[in-house]
Order: structure tokens, then sequence, then C-alpha cells
């Protein structure tokens, strides 16, 4: 493997205004400074790579493995697949300068469920894949710990001195993209958000944990925004009121605990993902954003929430399940206030807390004995649009858990399904009218060394046919109001419609 360090004062954006057009490009993106604890690091690396030596694309009806432009066929588990190829290409574990010196970068689709709990589905009505990865070899590494750029080269897939070969051929191109954006470099990025204290939010109290950052309120979007009626919705709001009413009604009858609920926007979209993305880093920094360009769409997410963290040196994988959500508000006073309040809130603290023992059980299937535990519970952190509660579960994996054995316990997450997962899952099928797509699923990587990071798809937004599609959700429970919990899609929903350029639907649509 080769390496190449260097001070980068410029931030990682220099870097992805050069690489717009290269081929099979993923950018993942933490737009959060990192938290002073090694726990929580969420906000540390960056990761850019382009030209995949391989790429994986699974469907309902099978994969297709594409390597030196040449395919081959798979029927079977795409997650059996997965672990072959990561198998094949292996490193040895957290062998790198850091968490992706190679491998696998794209998205799992929330369609791919049907492989882990076979049940009827109906075809993705985007025609997207369940599961799409590219596989490289050579990546780009920002550190924003010390501002440290990394350029690592691996030589794969070839073997012996053919590797070498191709790993110095590969660190020149990365070399040239690097001193590319040196010598032209790009404007000068956003300042950062901060990591979040009770300091500077007057009216929170004291001893409440408050992390992330506070980033920037979303005041608007530099594109030509979009007329209300152009605008659709899965629902309108009379059919998401009825949906949510008739999840309560399972609840009542003990089908189920909780239910996440979700609407699908679209607006016309003819621009550049890439800027779309920049956008989005902009003016709502997360932990988890990805930038993914496939074969006729592009995905572009600002997810906050993690899915799940694998550290091969460890053994310690974790989760940060996300539920419980206000608004920012417009003034610090009222901006407290929200936060207090949801702090505070018993149907947000009983929803989260069923969140978090459900994502205890979902680990457990591959944890050692004893150990998963439960670090951090019911943490308020900031964004730029939102407030959050979050928690962390963690577990150490028993020896010969491979990737596959991981996502089968865990995926979907369980903050995006409900509990009872699985009977959650059967009624998201029943109420929402159109396919979820990409939206819940995951995205983020399965390094050659064992590292994984993957996000939940929340916040995301699918670029195809000339239009942007994105789901907003929440969590019905037994005391839910209707109208309250269709406000709160809305308040998840500005952010990316104003990204898009979009005012959104008004609150009566």
């Amino acid at each position: 493997m080769l390496v190449d360090k260097r001070p980068w004062p410029s931030g990682p954006e220099a870097l992805y205004t050069r690489l717009e057009n290269r081929p099979g490009l993923v950018i993942l993106d933490s737009g959060m400074e990192p938290r002073a604890d090694a726990l929580h690091a969420s906000g540390r690396w960056c990761f850019a790579a382009f030209d995949p030596f391989a790429v994986l694309e699974c469907r309902l009806d099978g994969c297709r493995l594409t390597v030196g432009g040449r395919a081959r066929e798979f029927k079977g588990d795409p997650l059996d697949i997965l672990q072959s190829i990561l198998e094949e290409y292996a490193l040895p574990p957290g062998s790198g300068p850091t968490p992706l010196p190679a491998g696998g970068i794209g998205f799992l689709a929330y369609g791919l469920r049907v492989f882990l709990e076979p049940r009827p589905t109906r075809p993705d009505d985007l025609d997207l894949p369940v599961l799409h990865l590219g596989f490289y070899d050579a990546v780009l590494a920002f550190d924003r710990r010390d501002g440290s750029l990394y350029l690592t080269s691996t030589g794969l897939p070839a073997g012996g001195r053919a590797r070498a070969e191709r790993a110095a051929s590969r660190m020149r191109l990365l070399r040239e993209v690097v001193d590319s954006a040196v010598e032209k470099p790009a404007s000068a990025p956003p300042e950062p958000g901060v990591p979040g204290s009770t300091r500077g939010y007057p009216g929170v109290p004291g001893g409440t944990r408050v992390s992330g950052s506070a980033g920037q309120r979303v005041s608007g979007s530099a594109g030509q925004p979009v007329p209300p009626a152009a605008v659709s919705s899965s629902f309108d709001r009379a059919a998401y009121l009825e949906a949510v009413r008739r999840v309560k009604n399972h609840i009542l009858a003990g089908d189920v605990y909780q239910v996440n609920l979700a609407q699908r926007f679209s607006v016309p979209w003819t621009g550049s993902a890439h800027a779309l993305f920049g956008r989005l880093c902009r003016d709502n920094p997360a932990p988890f954003s990805a930038l993914i360009k496939g074969a006729g769409f592009a995905v572009v997410s600002a997810s906050p929430e993690r899915f799940l963290h694998l550290n091969p040196r460890t053994g310690v994988v974790h989760t940060r399940p996300i539920k419980g959500t206000r608004p920012r508000g417009s003034s610090p006073e009222t901006d407290a206030r929200l936060a207090c309040e949801l702090l505070a809130s018993e149907k947000d603290r009983a929803e989260h807390i069923m969140i978090v023992d459900l994502e205890r059980n979902d680990l457990s299937r591959v944890a050692q004995p004893s150990s998963v535990r439960v670090p951090e519970m019911l943490v308020l952190e900031p964004f730029p649009t939102v407030w959050h509660l979050v928690s962390t579960v963690e577990a150490e994996l028993r020896p010969g858990t491979g990737v596959a054995d991981l996502l089968r316990a865990a995926f979907p997450g369980g903050s995006i399904t409900g509990a009872p997962k699985i009977r959650a899952m059967e009624i998201i099928e029943e109420l929402e009218p159109v396919p979820r797509g990409v939206y819940t699923g995951a995205a983020g990587y399965f390094s050659f060394d064992g590292h994984l990071d993957l996000n939940i798809t929340i916040r995301t937004i699918v670029l195809r046919g000339g239009r942007a599609w994105f789901h907003v959700g929440g969590g019905i429970v037994a005391d839910s109001e209707p109208e309250a919990e269709y406000r709160e899609t809305l308040d998840k929903a500005r952010a990316l419609f104003a990204a898009l350029g979009s005012p959104g639907r008004r609150e009566g649509g």
C-alpha cells in the first residue's frame, strides 16, 4: 500500500470541486467538527474516490458484478456476494493509515430487507438497485481533527508485480488531482460547525448533555425557487392523517408498539448533483453526508444518523439511533424552549427508549455474551434545522462474525422501522403508497481492512429522470397526534426543500 500524507489547510471542499466529472465519484463527508470524546468521532473523516475497479449492483431478481468492463450475473443473497468480495480483496485488519484505505462505497436500499426477512414487496418505481457499491483501490481521506490529507493506493485488484505498478500509477493520478486543487484553489469553504455545549443555548438546563454542531439556520437556496404547485407528495395531508390513525389502530389492537410512517416528496430538478451536495453541506452540515453517482442517478445525503460503525481492531460495533425531534427556534429563547420541550417530552422519551431496546436486541444476536452496552442515553443534539434525541448502543462481536451476519442482525435500522421490527415493516408496506427505495436504507463504506461505517439514509435526495425525490417521516406511537406528526414531517423536509430551491409544501396542503 502506498501512502502520501500532507497538511491540507484548505479543507476537503477544495478537493470536491476538482472531482465533479470523475467517473464513479463517491464522497463521504463529515460536515461537523469531531466531539472531544473518542466514542462519537463521527465528525473526523471525509473520503472521496472515483473510477472503481469493480461495481456490484443487485436488484430483486439478481446481482451483476462488473470488473474491468466484464459483467458476471449472480443469483442469491446480495450480502453473501458482498461478503465474498470483501474476503477476496481483504487487507490486514486495521492496516491502513485511515479507516478506509480501499474498499466498497455506496448504498443498501430499504428494499434489501426482502433478502433478510422474505416478505412480498413492490418493485421500486424509480428503478434503483437494492444494493449499489463501487469498489475502490485508491482513496483520498481528509482528517478534520488535524487538517491532514491522506492519499492511499493499494493496486487492487491486480496481484504480484502488477499490483505495485498499478498502485504507483493510481497514486500519480491522486497526486494530480490534489496538485490541481493547490494550483487553482476553490473558493473558501464555509466555516464548519463547532462542537455544541449548553453554553450558547440560553435556557437549556446546565446539566443537559448537548453535542454536535449548532450549524447555520437554513435561510434559502441559491437555486431558482420551484413553485409550490410543482411539489408532489405520495400523501396529501388528509391521507397522511388517516394513515397515522390506522397505525394507532394497529397499536391499540396490540399488533405493534411503534411504526415509522413516511411520505415522499418530489420536485422538478435538472441541476447538478455536485452543486446540490455542496449546498446541503453548506446549509445543513451533517456528520454522515454522502454523494453517490451511479448510471442515470445520483444519491445526495445529509444524514445525521449513524447506523453501524465497526472497528476491526477492537471488534466493537456501535449504532446511534435518533428518535425525538423538534424544529430549531427563530430566536435563542425559542430555540432553548423547544430543546427543553423535547428533553422533557414523555412521549418522545418513551419512543426513544423503545428503539434503544430494539437496537440492543438486534446487536445481541451477533454479540459476545453480556457485551451489549448503552454508554450514551437520550443525548440532546442540535442540527441546523432540528433538535434530536440520540443514544449509543454498542457491543463486542462474536469471533467469526462477518459483515453479512451483522447486517442480517441489524438491517434495516430500528429507528426508522418501528417495534417489533418485522410487524412494523409489514404495516409500512400496507400503508405507504410508494416503495421507500434508498430512504431508510444505509450508505457508507466497507473497508477492505475491516472497518465499516454506514449512515441511515434519511435527509436523502435521489436525482433521477429530471426530478428530485426524498422521503420524510416520524415514529407513530399510541399517544401520537396526527396533526403533530404531519407537521414533524414538514419540519424535517425544510432543509431539503431549501437546498432544492423550493418553498416546499404549505402546512395545509
